[in-house]
């Protein structure tokens, strides 16, 4: 999760009473009330714009699509600080969602210490959230298609433990970014956890560097950590540590999430020049050297998440250049030699956060965030867009901008370094089973 502050989006949750000793959920009435790009009231399986909730302060921090192109996010509402989830069919209607609330072996769950850091979703179409925020345990769940709980995993690690980022390899292992402050470093260290498709416990390992946020695989399920100490860390996949690469002269570099190619390229976001002075992207090779690096100027702005799709990175994040003062979505596209092709800024009348991107399938783009637009304190941001590029013009209550934002070559060299390693924390399968905790399918249009 980035350092910036996200906007706030809001969620209407109704309660469900659960057998006696049971965790308990707050079934949410996220509703999405959507616009389609051709005129239509509602959106197609194409491309539309929308935003979900109603009248509590609650974001979207992560999204996934699974093989059938059904949108998911995870958030949390931060007026309870509970754990939420979604899925959302192609069209935008939403198939279910659900509020996480009760006592887990980390703590109870109250407001500011519990919201969904990261999801990902497997070839079945499970999704599977890591939550987490200022714990002793991070935890893991595994969430069926239908909505139904699948396994839970606590991992515990330190004094205040993160959940981060979460990424599915084809075989099927799940791998966990947290970060902790805990294990007697001066400051918190990158964890990774790693836990079979059946969520048996493989291994962890933690890295002795700061501010963890991004975790991708390549085809060997090597693994690929950032960390806001301006590094790149890799790891095999039995959590033997290969290489760490440090910013080390030129433009700071603050990367927040990664996608790795099958190859192992890596392409890494965040900012440059000091924390939301300029939104930047950075290639490196397989050895973790620098082969080009980008911003977009004049300053204001950040990128969030970064998707690589074949030739093409695609990059969603914040500018408040475009809107008077006020954010904007920032979304472009980059050939991965590094020439942008195009580039768009989505915004309302208020605040809008670009959080996470995802490919719906072949031509289209699943975008998420947070929006003022809404009732109440906000509402989540989601919608379908082309690879091409969202149309310019008016959307629903939403501009889109042709932005012209200018494009920057940056000059930044990373070097090898050797931070402490060991094996930090503990694993333990939760007590939470699919008979104690459902989530039942609900349909609302939106």
């Amino acid at each position: 999760m980035p350092a910036q502050p996200l906007g706030p989006t809001g969620l209407l949750a109704q309660s469900m009473t659960l057998p006696a000793g049971s965790q308990s959920l707050n079934m949410g009435g996220m509703g999405l009330r959507a616009q389609g790009m051709d005129g239509r009231k509602k959106g197609g399986a194409g491309n539309w714009l929308g935003l979900s909730g109603n009248a509590q302060a609650q974001w979207a921090i992560d999204g996934a699509v699974d093989g059938q192109g059904n949108l998911f996010i995870a958030g949390e509402n931060t007026t309870t600080g509970y754990l939420q989830i979604g899925r959302y069919a192609a069209t935008g209607e939403r198939n279910w969602s659900a509020e996480v609330v009760g006592a887990f072996p980390g703590g109870f769950f109250t407001s500011g210490n519990i919201g969904a850091a990261a999801i990902a979703t497997d070839a079945a179409g499970n999704a599977y959230v890591v939550s987490g925020y200022g714990l002793t345990t991070v935890t893991t769940l595994k969430i069926s298609p239908a909505g139904q709980l699948v396994w839970g995993r606590d991992y515990t690690a330190g004094t205040n433990a993160y959940g981060r980022a979460v990424a599915v390899g084809p075989s099927g292992s799940v791998y966990v970014l947290m970060r902790t402050d805990g294990g007697g470093y001066g400051g918190s260290t990158v964890l990774v956890v790693k836990y079979s498709p059946a969520g048996t416990f493989q291994w962890s390992c933690n890295v002795d560097l700061q501010f963890s946020y991004g975790l991708a695989l390549d085809a060997s399920e090597n693994v690929y950590v950032t960390s806001n100490s301006l590094a790149i860390v890799k790891l095999n996949s039995a959590g033997v540590l290969q290489w760490v690469t440090q910013y080390s002269s030129g433009t700071s570099l603050s990367p927040n999430r990664i996608p790795a190619a099958p190859s192992g390229d890596t392409y890494a976001v965040g900012d440059y020049g000091g924390t939301g002075q300029g939104a930047a992207l950075c290639a490196f090779d397989t050895s973790g050297a620098v082969r080009w690096a980008r911003g977009l100027a004049p300053t204001g702005g950040w990128w969030n998440d970064v998707l690589l799709s074949g030739q093409s990175v695609y990059c969603i994040g914040v500018t408040n250049l475009a809107g008077a003062g006020s954010n904007d979505i920032l979304l472009a596209e980059y050939d991965t030699s590094g020439t942008l092709k195009w580039q768009r800024t989505i915004g309302g009348s208020g605040n809008d956060y670009g959080f996470a991107i995802a490919e719906a399938d072949a031509n289209t783009l699943a975008i998420y965030g947070s929006t003022s637009l809404g009732a109440g304190a906000g509402d989540v941001f989601i919608g379908r867009v082309p690879k091409s590029g969202p149309p310019a013009g008016k959307i629903g209550p939403y501009t889109v901008t042709a932005s012209s934002l200018t494009a920057t070559n940056l000059s930044s060299t990373f070097t090898g370094v050797s931070p402490a390693t060991q094996t930090l924390g503990s694993d333990a399968a939760s007590s939470r089973t699919p008979t104690s905790i459902v989530l039942t399918t609900n349909v609302y249009p939106f």
